[in-house]
């Protein structure tokens, strides 16, 4: 992800949020994922940190959620095959709706944003 694109998502965020805030984009964590073939490929990439502002979800207040940015990349990766989504992350225009379905695919549909205007 592009520094301009993450603060673009990141300002999103701020502007629209709801019951969860954004923390920071600077924390680096260690990380396992199955590769196709099955085997464990460990990896170490930066943490969208998010903060709980109201419990909601399962979450509690000021827990802190974190989305590795590798998760994020392929949530963007794989919208891009819209070509109405891919032509918005190519010119930082992506909507508050882009960025919920980005956490939403990214953490399985087990973070709903719920971004609103």
């Amino acid at each position: 992800m592009t520094s301009e694109l993450a603060e673009h998502i990141i300002k999103t965020i701020v502007w629209h949020r709801t019951w969860i805030a954004f923390k920071d984009f600077d924390t680096t964590g260690e990380f396992v994922m199955l590769t196709p073939s099955g085997e464990m490929s460990h990896f170490s990439c930066r943490l969208f940190r998010l903060e709980v502002r109201v419990p909601q979800n399962g979450y509690f207040k000021k827990q802190i959620l974190n989305i590795p940015e590798i998760k994020l990349d392929n949530a963007i990766y794989r919208l891009s095959k819209e070509k109405a989504f891919e032509r918005r992350v190519a010119t930082l225009a992506i909507t508050f709706e882009d960025v919920n379905r980005i956490f939403s695919l990214a953490t399985e549909g087990n973070l709903p944003l719920e971004l609103e205007k």
